[in-house]
């Protein structure tokens, strides 16, 4: 009888595990040593590990939320305040910038001396009025004068700009730049020298010694000239 050979028949235990954080990619591992228990409390601590993460998340975004939603305000207060503080209309103002258009307490009219003295239009820490009436360069400060205010100083191109969008056609008025008659140098009133803002289109000054502005230009001329005229004067004198 043959002998019997005897075959032996080794089996080895494949087990398939799931990668934390890689979908779907599965690893071969050799067989787990550790207890059922051991291998629980294992998956227990990778959870809370990353679970915990979640809230952070969340309330990082909820964070940066705010953030957005406080500037975007914050965007839209400073338009409002630039254009009610540019605009020329009470009524306006009243509906749509009551903040802007009132100081301590005090209407727009009150901070620019009231209905009476037609300060019409508001620009920035000054009040303006525009006269209906021809003066000479001297009259006209005097009427400004009897208001509360003077010929209007206009130092930057900013002012300038708001000017000339409220000028009537082709008219020019009277300004506050007049030439000193001892050094033959143009100065605003209050002694402001002349800057690079103020540019004349006429370079013949002679006889001429007083500043007129329209829409498009800026003329020297006699001060005798009768011409219309912008006051001016700080809010709340």
């Amino acid at each position: 009888m043959e002998s019997e050979e005897l075959m032996s028949v080794t089996y080895a235990q494949i087990q398939i595990n799931r990668v934390p954080g890689e979908e779907g990619a599965l690893a071969l591992s050799p067989p787990s040593t550790s207890p059922p228990a051991a291998q629980a409390h294992s998956r227990r601590t990778w959870y809370a590990r990353h679970c915990s993460v979640v809230p952070v998340l969340g309330a990082a975004v909820l964070i940066l939320l705010i953030i957005v939603i406080i500037m975007a305000i914050a965007m839209i207060h400073l338009k409002s305040s630039r254009v009610c503080e540019s605009h020329t209309g009470q009524e306006y103002c009243k509906k749509q910038c009551p903040d802007n258009c009132m100081d301590s307490g005090k209407s727009f009219h009150s901070m620019c001396g009231g209905l009476s003295d037609q300060w019409e239009h508001r620009h920035s820490v000054k009040c303006y009025s525009f006269s209906s009436k021809n003066e000479t360069w001297d009259s006209s400060q005097s009427s400004c004068s009897k208001k509360g205010g003077q010929l209007i100083v206009m130092e930057d191109s900013d002012t300038l700009d708001f000017i000339r969008k409220h000028i009537m056609g082709g008219y020019h008025y009277w300004t506050g730049l007049r030439k000193n008659n001892s050094q033959s140098t143009w100065q605003w009133l209050g002694n402001i020298p002349l800057n690079s803002t103020f540019t004349f289109n006429n370079t013949n000054h002679t006889q001429k010694d007083c500043a007129m502005v329209s829409q498009q230009t800026i003329y020297a001329e006699s001060c005798q000239s009768k011409r219309f005229f912008i006051c001016e004067k700080k809010l709340g004198l």
